[in-house]
């Protein structure tokens, strides 16, 4: 609870100064509930200037030049906001829909991973377990990425759960339970193309297991 009062607190809004790289996701999570489109220079949200972090396709419409999964909490988050806007008879702000996506997108996903961590990693010592949690948070990039709408956290978070789905506990492997796994590992290259990379140590881990154990079926599964 600490750690995500630091992580949010700390969260910089100037309304003049929109994130170049969080703008045209927030826009277009606008354009998805409002338009139906994933253009971010349509009716909705034609007023605010898309900055820099866009392409123009041939029809002449502006698009993120970025992949398409850190929209998905944005459009949410604004999804949710409208319904709640709908309720009371007011409108939704542009820097309330930014803190709250960067709630879903960026804060929400390191709460996962250091939740997790903290179930599965076992020590001996408990103050190393939450020391190592601690630094993560506050002392690496995360501190940063965890405050705003990057797409950082939200791949970090997709490939962790995702393979601790893939690990076998207790000698036992489901069959659901890898799909998803593999599913949600590589969800991540929707969020951010970098996570590709990471396909690579978890294929091998995968094959590794499949000559000890030769389960076909799981490893197509994962």
């Amino acid at each position: 609870a600490l750690l995500a009062l630091l992580l949010c607190g700390a969260a910089p809004y100037f309304g003049r100064f929109m994130n170049a790289n969080e703008r045209p996701r927030l826009l277009q999570g606008i354009a998805w509930i409002e338009d139906g489109t994933s253009a971010i220079d349509g009716p909705a949200t034609g007023h605010i200037a898309a900055g820099i972090d866009v392409s123009r396709a041939p029809s002449g419409h502006l698009y993120p030049n970025k992949p398409p999964g850190t929209t998905v909490p944005a459009a949410a988050t604004y999804a949710g906001l409208r319904l709640l806007a709908a309720a009371t008879g007011t409108e939704v702000s542009l820097k309330t829909y930014t803190l709250a996506a960067r709630v879903l997108g960026g804060t929400f996903p390191v709460l996962v991973i250091l939740w997790l961590a903290a179930r599965r990693i076992r020590t001996r010592e408990p103050r190393d377990l939450h020391f190592a949690l601690v630094a993560y948070a506050l002392a690496t990039p995360t501190l940063s990425y965890g405050r705003l709408l990057y797409g950082h956290t939200l791949a970090a978070a997709c490939l962790f759960v995702g393979i601790v789905a893939l690990e076998r506990r207790q000698g036992k492997w489901p069959l659901a339970r890898v799909a998803a796994g593999g599913a949600l590992a590589g969800s991540a290259v929707a969020v951010e193309y970098l996570a590709a990379f990471a396909g690579l140590p978890i294929g091998v881990w995968l094959l590794l297991r499949w000559r000890r154990d030769r389960d076909t079926a799981r490893l197509i599964a994962a």
